[in-house]
């Protein structure tokens, strides 16, 4: 009686373990052992090896499981032969069954999901020497099952909408603030928004001819609230590069006031209307400039892009105190209005 009793709790006890591990890793975020793994914890690069090739290790598991419970099936059903009656075997049989279901399938792997990490880091080192140890097994039963897992794994991809999701999910669990979700939101759409949707248009753009005087190029600046102004030559179309207005100041205080705003011209990049502002703000990275000529079809000058443009992309508007004018795409939608209004009359 007393080796019937050890046999059935060393089956149960192996099964528990079997599906408490077994829930266990398949619940573990790979993205959360990875982060542990970058930190130099060693149980996490050991769980990092068994989650980047985890059908392996589960087979082991699965072997190790299927091993105690048909042969402890054997061991039981010979031993309770000789301790009961065919009614006591049918008892104990139905004692047993329910006793596996509720302690060796649902208990563990209840448990195992909701410790998942804890379990998984706990146990690293015995499954993956255990995947080790039943290797040639293993490589039996891939050989065996080959023909009906032809073809590569598909791995599953995390799009745009799915860590817009999670941030949802974040923000209703309290894990991440409106600012922080409004921020992540806002920043996909680098992607899908071009120059020409951000410009400032060129019937509002502010900007030099070439020639003009640097105390005349004062006297206009001073009341604007730009620090950097393009230069054109004969029109619009034909801007050749942008001045500083501390350059201005520099000019004027060391007496130059009568040279051309030409001699402080600087170069200004050219970008077409197409452009994505994700790329733009790569491009003022790398030049470590702050304002581009947006370009249409023709060759001709649409308007101006900055810096503070692509950034309100992700942060919304970013209005200095001094600005006269909000939204200078409104300013020109409007002076367009107000000039067809005026052609109708």
């Amino acid at each position: 009686m007393e080796l019937l009793i050890l046999i059935t709790a060393a089956v149960l006890v192996l099964s528990f373990l079997s599906s408490f591990v077994e829930a266990a890793l398949f619940s573990t975020s790979e993205h959360a052992v990875a982060k542990l793994a970058d930190k130099g914890s060693r149980k996490a690069k050991t769980l990092l090896k068994i989650k980047q090739d985890i059908h392996r290790s589960i087979s082991a598991i699965v072997i190790l499981n299927n091993i105690s419970n048909i042969g402890g099936a054997f061991l039981i059903g010979l031993l309770s032969q000789r301790v009961f009656d065919s009614i006591g075997i049918g008892i104990f049989s139905g004692v047993l069954t329910f006793m596996i279901i509720l302690f060796a399938e649902i208990t563990p792997k209840t448990i195992g999901e909701r410790h998942a990490l804890k379990v998984s880091l706990f146990f690293a080192r015995t499954v993956l020497n255990l995947t080790i140890l039943l290797q040639p097994l293993i490589y039996v039963i891939d050989f065996i099952l080959r023909p009906l897992t032809k073809g590569e794994t598909i791995q599953p991809e995390i799009t745009e909408d799915d860590i817009t999701f999670l941030t949802r999910l974040g923000k209703l669990r309290g894990n991440i603030d409106e600012h922080e979700l409004r921020l992540i939101s806002r920043i996909f759409s680098l992607n899908d928004t071009t120059a020409s949707q951000i410009m400032t248009p060129r019937t509002v753009v502010f900007a030099f001819q070439a020639e003009i005087l640097i105390k005349d190029a004062l006297e206009q600046v001073r009341d604007k609230p730009y620090s950097r102004i393009p230069l054109y030559q004969d029109d619009m179309d034909d801007i050749i590069g942008v001045v500083h207005l501390r350059d201005i100041l520099f000019a004027s205080i060391e007496g130059k006031g009568e040279t051309p705003i030409r001699s402080l011209q600087k170069e200004i990049l050219f970008v077409p209307e197409t452009v994505k502002a994700a790329d733009l703000l790569t491009l003022f990275q790398k030049d470590r400039e702050h304002l581009a000529v947006v370009v249409d079809e023709y060759g001709g000058t649409a308007g101006v892009v900055s810096l503070e443009d692509v950034l309100e992309v992700v942060v919304g508007e970013i209005v200095d105190k001094f600005d006269r004018d909000v939204d200078l795409r409104v300013k020109a939608r409007t002076q367009s209005e107000m000039k067809n209004l005026r052609k109708e009359e």
